[in-house]
């Protein structure tokens, strides 16, 4: 456990705390770019990442196309940083060590799970068994499982495969300019895509599952 103290004066700390979350994000279109021989490198350069934020990397677990992270943080900053600085340090670094994943990158979005101290033991041990899960459970099934467990309400129809890549792709078109105000509300009317969306609940729980 990491407590955290705050305004230390000499005679008595006025603020402790542990703050563990459980964060789930996946590759850019969940891109199959995670591989075997270099998992373990990109795991160690995320607790990198946390330690020179002043927080810890508990544990790591991914597949090729997301990851899991186990992270203590400081109360000075916000969980939303801290997954902004891993997603941009560790896509450098995945594009200067690895030559053939220049189109690399994370989803914009996340999923972060406040965990209690009691169950930091139960999270390290789902991690490290992700290969074990995904055989017969798919990522979007893992998140549906994780917010249902949670209570984060969300509409499935946006959790759908389909749904998922469709929105990727509507993210794409609209950064490049390539859709118009008009073709793009006929294209949302006939369900050729959909508005990506970013769910709010407490502990500043954000998870947005259209990829961009």
């Amino acid at each position: 456990m990491i407590a955290f103290v705050q305004g230390y004066d000499g005679r008595m700390p006025s603020h402790y705390s542990t703050l563990n979350f459980h964060i789930i994000f996946s590759t850019k279109h969940r891109q199959p770019w995670i591989a075997d021989d270099w998992r373990d490198s990109l795991h160690g350069f995320i607790g990198g990442i946390m330690r020179a934020e002043r927080g810890v990397l508990r544990a790591a677990g991914s597949i090729e196309d997301h990851i899991h992270l186990l992270i203590g943080i400081h109360p000075s900053k916000s969980i939303s940083d801290y997954v902004r600085d891993i997603k941009a340090n560790s896509s450098r670094w995945v594009h200067e060590t690895n030559p053939g994943c220049g189109e690399f990158a994370w989803q914009t979005g996340y999923a972060a799970f406040s965990v209690s101290l009691s169950a930091l033991g139960e999270v390290r041990d789902y991690l490290a068994k992700q290969r074990e899960h995904h055989r017969n459970m798919t990522f979007i099934e893992e998140l549906k499982m994780f917010l249902d467990r949670h209570g984060v309400e969300y509409d499935p129809k946006y959790l759908e495969e389909g749904a998922w890549r469709r929105a990727a792709a509507d993210c794409e078109a609209r950064r490049a300019g390539a859709v118009g105000t008009s073709t793009r509300n006929a294209m949302v009317r006939q369900g050729l895509i959909r508005i990506p969306f970013t769910f709010c609940a407490k502990l500043q729980l954000k998870c947005a599952v259209a990829a961009a």
